[in-house]
């Protein structure tokens, strides 16, 4: 996400080389549901420069030709008196975003939905088919003249004098003898390397937290058509004709395997909500890892050391779809002069455990 987000907003200005070390799309990328809501899910608050972001990111998919935003509503079921309270005063505060629906009228509007609480209703929330955004990016990137190399990692770095010398190795098939190394160098280099970060010694100390996530993708029973999309503590979202559920959370994990007990997690929190779940078929689970910064739950951007020619652009998270577009348009004018970056998004280490 970041990666591609990166490629597409620099190739404008820029000469760009994207590099994948898979192909566009997978990863963690490929296993989120694409959720794009402006209010965050406990205590409805709305999230970091919402407004904006939710601007950002309409314009950008009109930009990339997009289909437009489905007319199925997005929803927050309530699930005790506290997060009531909290769902009220987020549609008195903030009416353009959100709206509380009674347990009553709930009922009438998506009989498919149990949530006798009642629900917060999100207004401007679109799902969004993650792979096809970032193809999408990459796509219009290279139209600008940016190359993409898919299947090559960046091995290592070097700075000297105004330039970054760069190690690229490029697998050309699954045996390891088939690869090939590449000195390239480069007038800045951005790292947006998700859960990759663990491999680079200067990278390691940074204030950055893997979080595994679980989602099924499963056939949609036509008895759900007229459902909602609807987040919370599990998420069911449409995706064509497919439904997407999620998530569970598993911190501090960089393992990808899907497992069983995580699936009926997921299923366990999704069907209370929306019973005729249970009806879907072709259950197909993934997972991946992506990478949160602890204490600000905010995108991390910026120079790694006292140079600005070798920049991170990681920590998207759960709202990296939402945060990107916006952190993405702003990207040049933050390489450019780092001093431009708000201070709560530029790179810090870890706290040392106490005790």
């Amino acid at each position: 996400m970041a990666g591609t987000i990166a490629a597409f907003h620099l190739s404008a200005y820029n000469r760009v080389l994207l590099l994948d070390s898979g192909s566009v799309g997978s990863g963690a990328t490929g296993v989120g549901a694409g959720i794009a809501s402006p209010i965050l899910a406990r205590k409805g608050n709305p999230t970091y420069r919402s407004r904006e972001a939710l601007d950002s990111l309409e314009q950008l998919c009109d930009v990339l030709s997009l289909p437009e935003q489905s007319s199925r509503p997005l929803i927050r079921p309530a699930f005790d008196t506290k997060q009531i309270s909290y769902y009220q005063r987020a549609a008195s505060n903030h009416p353009d975003l959100a709206k509380w629906i009674e347990p009553g009228d709930l009922s009438e509007r998506f009989p498919s939905v149990r949530a006798p609480l009642g629900a917060l209703e999100v207004f401007r929330g679109r799902v969004i088919n993650l792979p096809t955004f970032a193809t999408a990016l990459t796509r219009n990137a290279t139209t600008s003249g940016c190359e993409l190399r898919e299947h090559t990692s960046l091995t290592s770095w070097s700075a000297k004098g105004d330039e970054v010398v760069v190690t690229i190795r490029t697998s050309n098939g699954k045996k390891e003898s088939n690869t090939q190394d590449e000195s390239i160098a480069c007038r800045r280099l951005v790292l947006a390397l998700g859960a990759g970060y663990r491999h680079f010694e200067e990278l390691a100390r940074l204030n950055l937290h893997p979080i595994k996530g679980q989602t099924i993708r499963a056939s949609c029973p036509s008895i759900l058509r007229k459902t909602p999309n609807i987040t919370g503590p599990g998420y069911l979202a449409f995706d064509g004709d497919s439904l997407v559920l999620g998530s569970t959370f598993t911190h501090g994990v960089f393992d990808t395997e899907p497992t069983a007990s995580a699936t009926q997690q997921i299923l366990d929190l999704v069907v209370p909500i929306v019973p005729d779940v249970a009806h879907a078929t072709s259950f197909e689970a993934t997972a991946g890892t992506r990478v949160t910064v602890p204490g600000t739950r905010l995108p991390m951007i910026g120079p790694i050391s006292h140079s600005s020619l070798v920049n991170i652009f990681t920590g998207l998270g759960a709202k990296g779809l939402l945060m990107g577009s916006l952190i993405g348009s702003e990207l040049d004018r933050y390489l450019r002069d780092p001093e431009n970056i708000p201070e709560i998004m530029r790179p810090s280490v870890r706290r040392p455990a106490s005790g």
